[in-house]
């Protein structure tokens, strides 16, 4: 008799564990508030509460925090959330920026340089640039200035170098901010440039997009849904209107109903029930420190191989034409520079290569 009586219970736990099995594997619409993933369901005849979790596999408490004005009844066509996965998973932002080029930046032709050679290096037509300086297609002088017009937008993603001309303003960390680039980048694109001689008119490459960044996790306190009501709309409601009253954003408000379109008077819409708590974000944050002087001074360093412990700075010149006055005046003012830096006790390990027989 017992073990009849213990074969029946075990059946019926098994036939109820299946249900529940199944239950849980029903499909159900979902909706997404604030990232966070909710089924929901309306309500049908006959359902009550503890059948509708039954029918589900859902936690009544769960069920009963989530859906503030739920009553121990409820009634055939509300509507009811439960949350679809219990962890809120945060997206990282993209951080990637659509560059705008500036207008035109200008060229200061150097010896040996061709109008094709400059079109190449600017990456622009040379149509575009017998366009904007005419006498250009018959010869280049050293030293004339060549208006360079470049494209005037390029494709969000993208890491094709540019070239701009520094304003009154600008500063290197804010052009690395505007174009998603980093100092190093900026640094590397343009030897010798640093914060403490960054001067207007200098023209210098940049690659945007190319900031290396590390992914963080950050918690802050932030609106968060913790469950729903309903409101049942009046003559002249609109979703502005009722999110004001309910004190949420129209956003929430829409995106916590299944239609966009608000029901008539007398129709039903949730109210996404929020509340200031620690939420989780991920952000992505600069993989160097370079918000400060000192971090940029260290970037610099590390860039040009300058060793801060030693007070030592390794330094190449490259002539093309080391017999020429314009090579000799510039080495002469160059080798000033560097006296000044070894009577400060800076070391110095200079090198001068002819590019002529390099």
């Amino acid at each position: 008799m017992l073990n009849r009586i213990a074969q029946r219970f075990f059946l019926c736990a098994l036939l109820a564990g299946s249900l529940a099995l199944t239950a849980q594997n029903v499909n159900l619409p979902t909706i997404k508030v604030q990232g966070k993933e909710y089924y929901y369901y309306k309500v049908q005849g006959g359902d009550s509460p503890y059948g509708i979790c039954k029918k589900f596999g859902w936690d009544e408490q769960t069920l009963r925090e989530c859906n503030s004005n739920f009553a121990t009844k409820v009634k055939k066509g509300q509507t009811i959330y439960y949350p679809a996965s219990p962890d809120y998973t945060p997206s990282v932002p993209d951080k990637k920026v659509a560059v705008a080029f500036p207008e035109a930046v200008t060229h200061t032709v150097a010896r040996g340089e061709t109008v094709y050679s400059i079109a190449s290096l600017y990456g622009v037509p040379v149509a575009v640039i017998y366009a904007n300086n005419p006498d250009s297609r018959h010869s280049l002088k050293v030293g004339e200035k060549l208006v360079i017009v470049q494209q005037e937008y390029i494709n969000g993603t993208t890491t094709e170098p540019f070239f701009y001309t520094v304003r009154k303003g600008d500063t290197l960390y804010g052009l690395a901010e505007k174009y998603n680039a980093s100092v190093e980048s900026l640094m590397s694109e343009n030897p010798g440039i640093s914060e403490r001689n960054f001067k207007t008119g200098t023209t210098i490459r940049i690659v945007p997009n190319s900031r290396k960044t590390v992914i963080v996790s950050e918690t802050k306190q932030a609106n968060t849904v913790v469950g729903f009501s309903q409101y049942k709309v009046q003559k002249n409601d609109t979703w502005e209107s009722i999110a004001q009253s309910a004190g949420v954003s129209r956003d929430d408000l829409v995106s916590a109903n299944p239609s966009e379109r608000l029901p008539k008077k007398g129709g039903w819409v949730v109210v996404p029930k929020m509340e200031m708590k620690d939420r989780e974000t991920l952000v992505e944050i600069p993989a160097e420190a370079e918000a400060t002087i000192d971090d940029r001074d260290s970037i610099y360093n590390d860039v040009h191989h300058i060793d801060a412990a030693e007070n030592k700075v390794d330094v190449a010149v490259v002539l093309d034409d080391p017999a020429s006055k314009s090579n000799i005046d510039f080495i002469r003012g160059f080798i000033m520079g560097v006296d000044d830096l070894k009577n400060s006790g800076c070391k110095i390990n200079l090198n001068v290569i002819d590019a002529a027989k390099a």
